[in-house]
């Protein structure tokens, strides 16, 4: 990922995971994702969820990038691993849950917390 530096118009590279940079101030759904962020991540994360194999895989293509793959209510969502905040749902990145089950199978989930309807698809 390449970010521009506003004080020198030079470009830096961003060397780690950069999803801990969202705070619970940008969680959904009080925010939601403004349209330019939501274009850059779907294209940053598009050849990882599009060469993903399996669910396994999946998690471990995105938790290189600092994300989590889980479900909140009943959504397949990604979480920024640092943080906790949810992102978006996998459908607003361009990939539903019924196509990843048809590629993938069935997940298999590990509750994180039950009163927030957090599962986390377990590697």
């Amino acid at each position: 990922m390449r970010l521009i530096q506003a004080d020198t118009g030079r470009e830096a590279h961003v060397a780690g995971p950069v999803a801990a940079t969202w705070n619970a101030r940008q969680a959904e759904p009080c925010g939601g994702l403004d349209v330019e962020t939501a274009a850059m991540l779907r294209a940053w994360l598009a050849p990882d969820i599009e060469a993903a194999e399996s669910w396994e895989e999946l998690s471990e293509r995105l938790a290189r990038k600092g994300f989590l793959v889980g479900f909140i209510d009943g959504r397949l969502s990604l979480i920024a691993e640092g943080s906790g905040v949810v992102l978006c749902s996998f459908r607003f990145l361009g990939h539903d849950f019924a196509e990843l089950r048809n590629r993938f199978g069935r997940p298999h989930v590990l509750v994180r917390d039950g009163r927030k309807a957090l599962g986390v698809v377990m590697h």
